[in-house]
């Protein structure tokens, strides 16, 4: 038998290299002649087969019969010689193979998918077109019986009509479209399969979506993403279909749907962006259903809120609150669905400040009076929370806004009342200032400093690539102007409140500063600088460090000695790490300034605030190339006579320096060599 197999083979082989090697018309007629009279000599008994049951769907041959068994070599034969045949005779074995096709499971079910995969892959549209919807009829028939075929059958079936839909998609998308929720209908029953299948179903289930629904579609025959009217043609009738095919999926689940719905779902919200509120409105309330009752698992509850989070994104933070409205009872003190609040956070990308302002930061403060007024400490205690959790929902709103050059003058008038008020809104308001600053700047192609990043500065969606595609840089550029029309009162009011925070507890408002600083009209900047360090006496009229030693010596019978001397190394500290933060965009002037209480600071024999002194250096150099030019061989000379730090920071800033000062010797080095070589 073993013998058997490798001649036939053999002779398979010889076969394929023989229809290669000749391509003559001589040579491919005679090949189809012969394909077409195998097939057609064996169709009676090919037909018999096809109404063939297999129980268990094995592979073992069900007769012994050797006309039985030549069909299944006949079928494997023909998928070999398909690259070779005549179009005209591939049609016509293409509509036989077709006659072939059950829904149920056959001896050769696996070849009839073979060759007709082997058709989709070597043969073109005018073989495949006029039979495509006799194939997708016949496939989804089979996948739909789901796990009464094999398993390994239903996935060739399902990859089949895949390709099978892409093949009508380049030619009459319309036809495909409205097939998409046939096929998806026929492959739903494979979701709730503990077996890779699920996997493997929702995944091409996602892609057909992906595809196929283009709502460009829907824009130009006038349909609006938001509007309530019922539209009525194919393409909306199949989108609709599809949507409430997956909706009764939805609701067939007794409890949290698994994660292969909930992806299908998500890529739907996704496909169809604007338009989910159009036409998946009722998904979204029932996903909030299964919210409100989800039990504890934590990995559904995340893949639930993912799911919630892909409406979110889809169709706007502002359309999906009108369908679940968080709202406070004051009756009885609770809110509802604010169980929104950390996916709002987490998912909210290019909203409306004015939203923001208008309905967010009212609902927040009529939650906080409530929790005022609640009976109950604990009742309080969670009204507060959850009125702090929709105030610190400011950094998504700030993600790409569409409206920040109209209300960001309003914004910052609310911000600037937020930081004086509300200590647990620091974080929030400077993160949210960052990414606001950052983002546009990057539009513009502004180099961002990310010495100091954070998590929220960097994007974590591909929808906010897509909002960023669609960012002008006369956008960005109009919101850089509205951001620095209000910079200085919002740098003077973080600058106030860094300075009056313990040293090093508060990262955030110094990367705030910096990223206002950088778009803030230098000369008001330095005013800020300068008139903090008059009112801490730090300066003289030449725009230097008092000797703080020498003049708490004088003021002895004032205060003791020992708390000035801490006073001093302080005050010293939080202004050079204030001061480094204010370099990106500081003119000439202001660089002066801060280097002359660079100096100053390492000038200390305490070597107290020496690690904030290098990093200022650092970024005079990294972001200045002037100064290293001006400055180089005072630079050099200040450089060389320190003592090398023990602290770690300061010995890595130090080494920047120098190798910012050695790069700028070996290029001014190299230019003088090119000089002397052309004149000389």
């Amino acid at each position: 038998m073993l013998f058997v197999l490798q001649i036939r083979r053999c002779a398979q082989e010889c076969l394929e290299k023989v229809l290669k090697s000749f391509q003559s018309s001589a040579v491919i007629k005679n090949a189809s002649k012969l394909a077409k009279s195998l097939l057609m000599t064996y169709m009676p008994v090919a037909v018999t087969l096809s109404n063939t049951r297999s129980l268990d769907g094995s592979k073992e041959k069900l007769n012994t019969k050797p006309e039985q068994v030549e069909v299944l070599h006949m079928l494997n034969l023909l998928n070999l010689t398909i690259p070779y045949i005549s179009v005209k005779v591939l049609s016509k074995l293409l509509s036989e193979l077709c006659k072939l096709m059950s829904s149920e499971f056959s001896p050769l079910t696996r070849q009839i998918f073979k060759a007709i995969e082997g058709f989709f892959e070597n043969s073109n549209d005018e073989v495949i077109i006029p039979e495509i919807k006799n194939i997708i009829n016949s496939l989804t028939e089979y996948t739909s019986l789901g796990e009464k075929n094999p398993a390994d059958t239903i996935m060739s079936a399902a990859s089949l009509l895949k390709s099978a839909l892409a093949k009508l998609h380049a030619v009459d998308s319309k036809s495909a479209l409205s097939y998409v929720p046939i096929v998806c209908g026929s492959l739903r029953g494979l979701l709730t399969s503990e077996t890779t299948p699920a996997s493997q179903a929702s995944t091409i289930i996602t892609e057909l979506i992906s595809h196929h629904i283009d709502c460009k579609v829907l824009l130009s025959k006038g349909v609006q993403p938001f509007g309530d009217d019922r539209v009525e043609f194919e393409e909306a009738n199949a989108i609709r279909s599809t949507c409430a095919l997956f909706e009764d999926t939805l609701s067939s689940y007794a409890g949290i749907p698994d994660e292969h719905i909930l992806a299908i779902v998500s890529v739907l919200f996704s496909t169809l962006g604007e338009f989910s509120y159009r036409f998946m409105k009722s998904i979204v309330i029932k996903l909030a259903k299964i919210m409100k009752v989800a039990s504890s698992n934590a990995s559904k509850i995340d893949n639930l809120r993912e799911c919630v989070g892909a409406a979110v994104k889809a169709m706007g933070s502002e359309r999906l609150l009108v369908l679940l409205p968080i709202t406070l009872d004051t009756n009885d003190f609770t809110c509802s669905n604010i169980w929104l609040v950390p996916i709002l956070k987490k998912h909210v990308v290019g909203a409306s400040l004015g939203h923001y302002m208008d309905y967010v930061v009212p609902l927040a403060k009529s939650t906080w009076r409530a929790g005022c007024k609640a009976k109950t400490s604990v009742i309080g205690q969670e009204l507060q929370s959850h009125a702090r959790g929709l105030w610190e929902l400011l950094p998504a709103y700030c993600r790409y806004p569409v409206d920040l050059h109209q209300n960001f003058d309003s914004l910052a008038e609310l911000l600037i009342k937020f930081l004086n008020k509300y200590s647990f809104m620091h974080e929030s308001i400077s993160v949210s200032l960052q990414v606001l600053v950052n983002k546009n700047k990057s539009i513009l192609g502004s180099k961002i400093n990310t010495s100091d990043s954070n998590i929220y500065t960097t994007k974590d969606s591909r929808l906010e690539f897509e909002i960023e595609a669609t960012y002008s840089e006369k956008t960005a550029s109009r919101n850089i102007k509205a951001l620095a029309s209000c910079s200085t009162k919002l740098l003077q009011s973080l600058i106030d409140i860094f300075v009056d925070s313990p040293p090093g507890t508060c990262p955030y408002l110094k990367e705030a500063v910096g990223c206002l600083a950088s778009i803030t009209d230098s000369s008001c900047t330095k005013r800020i600088f300068m008139s903090l360090l008059e009112k801490l006496d730090l300066i003289n009229g030449e725009d230097d460090f008092k000797n703080r030693e020498t003049q708490n010596q004088e003021s002895i019978d004032e205060k003791p000695e020992k708390l000035s001397t801490n006073e001093t190394h302080s005050w010293r500290c939080v202004i050079m790490d204030l001061a480094s933060s204010l370099v990106e965009g500081a003119k000439e002037d202001l660089v002066d300034l801060i280097y002359s209480l660079i100096q100053q600071t390492f000038q200390a024999a305490d070597e107290i605030g020496h690690p904030e002194a290098y990093h200022a250096l650092q970024r005079i150099l990294e972001e200045h190339t002037w100064f290293c030019s001006s400055r180089f061989s005072e630079l050099i000379d200040l450089l060389a006579g320190l003592k090398a730090p023990v602290n770690i920071a300061a010995l890595r800033s130090r080494f920047a320096c120098f190798h910012i000062v050695m790069v700028h010797t070996f290029k001014v080095k190299i230019f003088l060599q090119n000089i002397d070589k052309l004149f000389f």
